[in-house]
Protein backbone atom coordinates (compact mmCIF):
# COMPACT_ATOMS: atom_id res chain seq x y z
CA UNK A 1 0.00 0.00 0.00
CA UNK A 2 1.31 3.80 -1.21
CA UNK A 3 2.70 4.78 2.15
CA UNK A 4 0.95 8.56 1.80
CA UNK A 5 -2.50 6.60 1.40
CA UNK A 6 -1.34 4.54 4.48
CA UNK A 7 -0.47 7.56 6.86
CA UNK A 8 -3.38 9.37 5.59
CA UNK A 9 -5.68 6.72 6.61
CA UNK A 10 -4.39 5.73 9.87
CA UNK A 11 -4.30 9.25 11.16
CA UNK A 12 -7.51 10.87 9.34
CA UNK A 13 -9.50 7.70 11.06
CA UNK A 14 -7.76 8.79 14.37
CA UNK A 15 -8.62 11.89 13.79
CA UNK A 16 -12.70 11.41 12.85
CA UNK A 17 -13.67 8.73 15.52
CA UNK A 18 -12.39 11.81 18.16
CA UNK A 19 -14.95 13.76 16.32
CA UNK A 20 -17.72 10.84 16.40
CA UNK A 21 -16.81 10.24 19.92
CA UNK A 22 -16.79 14.45 20.62
CA UNK A 23 -20.07 14.62 19.15
CA UNK A 24 -21.97 11.87 21.08
CA UNK A 25 -20.13 13.14 24.63
CA UNK A 26 -21.74 16.78 23.53
CA UNK A 27 -25.13 14.97 23.23
CA UNK A 28 -24.75 12.42 26.24
CA UNK A 29 -24.58 9.46 24.12
CA UNK A 30 -22.76 6.33 24.00
CA UNK A 31 -19.97 6.46 21.61
CA UNK A 32 -19.60 2.39 21.60
CA UNK A 33 -23.68 1.87 20.87
CA UNK A 34 -22.38 2.58 17.08
CA UNK A 35 -18.74 1.62 17.51
CA UNK A 36 -18.41 -0.31 14.03
CA UNK A 37 -20.91 2.01 12.11
CA UNK A 38 -18.64 5.07 13.04
CA UNK A 39 -15.94 3.38 12.14
CA UNK A 40 -17.30 2.48 8.75
CA UNK A 41 -18.25 5.55 8.13
CA UNK A 42 -14.82 6.92 8.97
CA UNK A 43 -13.46 4.51 6.25
CA UNK A 44 -15.55 5.73 3.60
CA UNK A 45 -15.41 9.19 4.73
CA UNK A 46 -11.33 9.12 3.96
CA UNK A 47 -11.84 7.16 1.14
CA UNK A 48 -13.63 9.76 -0.55
CA UNK A 49 -11.70 12.75 1.23
CA UNK A 50 -8.24 10.82 -0.22
CA UNK A 51 -9.91 10.24 -3.43
CA UNK A 52 -11.05 13.75 -4.16
CA UNK A 53 -7.92 15.13 -2.68
CA UNK A 54 -5.39 13.03 -4.90
CA UNK A 55 -7.52 12.71 -7.88
CA UNK A 56 -9.40 15.34 -8.97
CA UNK A 57 -8.10 18.19 -6.20
CA UNK A 58 -11.28 19.40 -5.00
CA UNK A 59 -9.95 19.42 -1.21
CA UNK A 60 -12.45 22.18 -1.05
CA UNK A 61 -15.16 19.98 -0.72
CA UNK A 62 -14.02 17.37 1.71
CA UNK A 63 -15.14 19.17 4.59
CA UNK A 64 -18.60 19.83 3.07
CA UNK A 65 -18.96 16.21 2.01
CA UNK A 66 -17.78 14.78 5.53
CA UNK A 67 -20.25 16.98 7.26
CA UNK A 68 -23.34 15.48 4.67
CA UNK A 69 -21.67 11.83 5.55
CA UNK A 70 -21.54 12.58 9.65
CA UNK A 71 -25.74 14.03 9.29
CA UNK A 72 -26.83 11.00 7.23
CA UNK A 73 -24.78 8.70 9.84
CA UNK A 74 -26.57 11.07 12.85
CA UNK A 75 -29.93 10.71 11.53
CA UNK A 76 -29.95 7.06 9.66
CA UNK A 77 -28.11 5.00 12.26
CA UNK A 78 -28.23 6.95 15.99
CA UNK A 79 -31.62 8.23 15.16
CA UNK A 80 -31.89 11.60 15.64
CA UNK A 81 -34.11 14.02 14.30
CA UNK A 82 -32.70 15.90 11.02
CA UNK A 83 -32.09 19.06 12.68
CA UNK A 84 -30.38 17.63 15.41
CA UNK A 85 -28.40 15.78 13.58
CA UNK A 86 -27.36 18.34 11.89
CA UNK A 87 -26.94 20.81 14.74
CA UNK A 88 -24.99 18.03 16.54
CA UNK A 89 -22.47 17.47 13.38
CA UNK A 90 -22.37 21.38 12.68
CA UNK A 91 -21.37 21.80 16.39
CA UNK A 92 -18.63 19.20 16.94
CA UNK A 93 -17.00 20.08 13.48
CA UNK A 94 -16.87 23.46 15.01
CA UNK A 95 -15.32 22.61 18.08
CA UNK A 96 -13.11 20.71 16.03
CA UNK A 97 -12.01 22.96 13.99
CA UNK A 98 -11.24 25.56 16.73
CA UNK A 99 -9.17 23.76 18.24
CA UNK A 100 -7.23 22.12 15.11
CA UNK A 101 -7.23 26.18 13.90
CA UNK A 102 -5.68 27.14 17.52
CA UNK A 103 -3.19 24.82 17.47
CA UNK A 104 -2.32 25.84 13.93
CA UNK A 105 -2.05 29.60 14.88
CA UNK A 106 -0.22 28.91 18.10
CA UNK A 107 2.29 25.86 16.69
CA UNK A 108 2.97 26.98 13.11
CA UNK A 109 1.55 30.27 12.54
CA UNK A 110 0.38 29.01 8.69
CA UNK A 111 -1.04 25.92 7.32
CA UNK A 112 2.07 26.45 4.93
CA UNK A 113 4.13 24.01 7.33
CA UNK A 114 1.71 21.23 7.50
CA UNK A 115 0.99 21.18 3.31
CA UNK A 116 4.75 20.81 2.80
CA UNK A 117 5.56 18.34 5.57
CA UNK A 118 3.28 15.36 6.09
CA UNK A 119 4.50 14.53 8.90
CA UNK A 120 3.46 18.08 10.86
CA UNK A 121 0.11 17.19 9.75
CA UNK A 122 -0.45 14.52 11.48
CA UNK A 123 0.85 15.83 14.60
CA UNK A 124 -1.87 17.83 14.03
CA UNK A 125 -4.20 15.67 13.69
CA UNK A 126 -3.07 13.35 16.71
CA UNK A 127 -2.64 16.76 18.95
CA UNK A 128 -6.33 17.50 18.13
CA UNK A 129 -7.54 14.08 18.61
CA UNK A 130 -5.94 14.14 21.79
CA UNK A 131 -7.93 17.22 22.63
CA UNK A 132 -11.30 16.32 21.50
CA UNK A 133 -11.05 12.60 23.66
CA UNK A 134 -10.21 14.82 26.53
CA UNK A 135 -12.80 16.80 26.36
CA UNK A 136 -15.61 13.80 25.61
CA UNK A 137 -13.43 12.10 28.91
CA UNK A 138 -14.01 15.14 30.99
CA UNK A 139 -17.71 15.23 29.67
CA UNK A 140 -18.53 11.79 30.74
CA UNK A 141 -16.41 12.14 33.89
CA UNK A 142 -18.38 15.46 34.92
CA UNK A 143 -22.22 14.31 33.48
CA UNK A 144 -22.16 17.54 31.50
CA UNK A 145 -23.08 17.75 27.55
CA UNK A 146 -27.12 18.15 26.75
CA UNK A 147 -29.22 15.72 27.75
CA UNK A 148 -32.92 17.06 26.54
CA UNK A 149 -35.31 14.52 24.90
CA UNK A 150 -35.06 15.01 21.17
CA UNK A 151 -37.88 12.87 20.18
CA UNK A 152 -40.11 15.65 21.32
CA UNK A 153 -38.13 18.52 19.81
CA UNK A 154 -40.44 19.72 16.59
CA UNK A 155 -39.42 21.07 13.19
CA UNK A 156 -40.28 24.79 14.14
CA UNK A 157 -40.19 27.81 12.65
CA UNK A 158 -36.72 29.16 14.30
CA UNK A 159 -35.39 26.05 13.46
CA UNK A 160 -35.58 27.26 9.73
CA UNK A 161 -33.40 30.04 10.53
CA UNK A 162 -30.47 27.49 12.03
CA UNK A 163 -30.92 25.66 9.03
CA UNK A 164 -30.07 28.78 6.82
CA UNK A 165 -27.12 29.52 8.90
CA UNK A 166 -26.11 26.11 8.83
CA UNK A 167 -25.86 26.44 4.97
CA UNK A 168 -23.85 29.77 5.17
CA UNK A 169 -21.86 28.19 6.93
CA UNK A 170 -21.17 25.02 5.16
CA UNK A 171 -20.55 27.63 1.93
CA UNK A 172 -18.48 29.21 4.10
CA UNK A 173 -16.14 26.72 4.97
CA UNK A 174 -15.39 25.83 1.53
CA UNK A 175 -14.80 29.89 0.87
CA UNK A 176 -12.22 30.26 3.91
CA UNK A 177 -10.36 27.11 3.17
CA UNK A 178 -9.84 28.64 -0.31
CA UNK A 179 -8.65 31.86 0.85
CA UNK A 180 -6.61 30.08 3.50
CA UNK A 181 -6.61 33.18 5.92
CA UNK A 182 -5.84 31.26 9.34
CA UNK A 183 -7.04 34.01 11.51
CA UNK A 184 -10.26 34.80 9.65
CA UNK A 185 -11.22 31.22 9.94
CA UNK A 186 -10.38 30.73 13.65
CA UNK A 187 -12.70 33.89 14.11
CA UNK A 188 -15.47 32.13 11.67
CA UNK A 189 -15.50 29.28 13.80
CA UNK A 190 -15.57 30.60 17.47
CA UNK A 191 -18.71 32.68 16.21
CA UNK A 192 -20.52 30.00 14.92
CA UNK A 193 -19.45 27.98 18.24
CA UNK A 194 -20.76 30.31 20.10
CA UNK A 195 -24.34 30.43 18.30
CA UNK A 196 -24.65 27.02 18.06
CA UNK A 197 -24.07 26.41 21.91
CA UNK A 198 -26.14 28.86 22.43
CA UNK A 199 -28.90 27.44 20.46
CA UNK A 200 -28.42 23.42 22.31
CA UNK A 201 -28.10 25.24 25.45
CA UNK A 202 -31.39 27.62 25.19
CA UNK A 203 -33.40 24.04 23.25
CA UNK A 204 -32.34 22.04 26.71
CA UNK A 205 -33.64 24.93 28.62
CA UNK A 206 -37.15 25.16 27.01
CA UNK A 207 -37.50 21.50 27.19
CA UNK A 208 -36.81 21.20 30.94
Amino acid sequence: MNLDLLGFMVFSSIEALSLYVLIMALFRLKATSYAWQAVTLVLLINIQSFILRSEFALSDLVPVISILMFVFFFSVVVKMPFVWAVLATILGYVIFAVIQTSIIVMVYGSTNEIQTYAIKGYFLQVLSSAIMILISWLLKARNLGFAFDMEVLRFKFEDYLVMIFILIFIGAIALFLYINQTWLTLLFFIVNAGFLLFYAIRKEKVND
